[in-house]
């Protein structure tokens, strides 16, 4: 295990040995993926940060992170795949990078501290209850380049204040606000 930067390069949660919070999440051997479940449910991990050659976030790599405070995704990733960031309920905030194309089912539901977030200019769809029950998320810029929204996307978003839908848009599905 190499340490740059405070950061650990790991592949995997069994690497890591506990005195670490700060992680630098390299893909799966021979690929670009951080695999599916590869992080998930890990309570030592505060702040990620992703590698450059990393291009999709699998299914569950984080979620139930329940301490990670801090995710640092860079432009090489195009996709956040299904409960990507499920559960994590102290991350308050993420940027999304220009790069990624596509937003999975529940890859931030129940983020409940979740308050601010930038989407990718190019994002083309948000899936089923993506942001579903992030209690403190306010303010939400939909981009130009989206044209999808499925249903119950934002559901239970309790304090948001504002959607403005871009004019591209040409699918927005059901109680995609309902509970706000």
């Amino acid at each position: 295990i190499d340490i740059i930067f405070n950061c650990v390069f790991v592949p995997s949660s069994n690497d890591m040995d506990g005195k670490n919070v700060c992680i630098r999440a390299l893909p799966i051997p021979g690929t670009s993926i951080i695999g599916a479940n590869q992080f998930k449910g890990n309570k030592k991990l505060k702040l990620i940060i992703i590698d450059k050659s990393v291009t999709i976030l699998g299914d569950s790599c984080f979620s139930d992170c329940i301490n990670l405070k801090g995710v640092s995704i860079p432009k090489s990733v195009i996709q956040l795949s299904d409960n990507c960031f499920l559960n994590c309920n102290i991350l308050s905030k993420i940027v999304i990078p220009d790069s990624v194309l596509y937003l999975g089912m529940c890859a931030f539901k129940n983020c409940h501290k979740l308050k601010l977030i930038k989407l990718s200019k190019n994002i083309k769809w948000i899936d089923c209850h993506t942001f579903y029950n992030c209690k403190n998320l306010r303010n939400i810029k939909l981009e130009e380049n989206l044209e999808f929204i499925s249903e119950g996307a934002f559901m239970h978003c309790e304090k948001l204040n504002q959607l403005i839908f871009p004019e591209k848009i040409k699918r927005i599905g059901a109680n995609i606000i309902y509970g706000c």
